[in-house]
């Protein structure tokens, strides 16, 4: 506890109170750091996206994925809020299905995960770029190492 998530609060851990520190831990214990431990079981050959579209709850994306042309709300949970990154979405896996490479109208082909833990970022924003994995870090290395039971 004190070495991974020490009691600093001055955001430079990720969090600034015990709340978003509790909150750090069981996210990453239970699925944030997952995505590190499958891509190091796959030896980083895989396509990876990070879904950042508001308010970016766990689970979200599947608002996305299963989007069927319906209205759409911001920062409403049980409504897509942007239509473009559903089609994108969509696009991406379906493509990824039908011949193993994700693509998508405006979005320039990505990187797989690799080593330098590449991901596509899907947010409000269109631009669709590569960002590092946030999770390829020294804690979800230590998450990896524990056995659970």
């Amino acid at each position: 506890m004190t070495t991974l998530y020490p009691p600093v609060f001055n955001g430079s851990y990720g969090y600034t109170n015990e709340w978003e520190r509790a909150s750090l831990i069981i996210g990453e214990s239970i699925i944030s750091c997952n995505l590190k431990f499958v891509a190091d079981g796959f030896k980083n050959d895989l396509y990876s996206y990070l879904f950042g579209m508001p308010p970016a709850y766990h689970g979200i994306d599947n608002l996305y994925t299963y989007y069927d042309g319906g209205a759409v709300a911001a920062n409403d949970v049980t409504t897509v809020g942007n239509r473009t990154i559903a089609v994108v979405l969509q696009d991406l896996i379906t493509s990824f299905t039908e011949n193993g490479v994700p693509t998508a109208d405006g979005v320039r082909q990505f990187s797989k995960y690799g080593t330098d833990n590449r991901v596509l970022l899907l947010s409000n924003s269109t631009d669709f770029r590569e960002v590092r994995d946030q999770t390829s870090s020294s804690r979800c290395s230590w998450w990896q190492t524990v056995e659970y039971s």
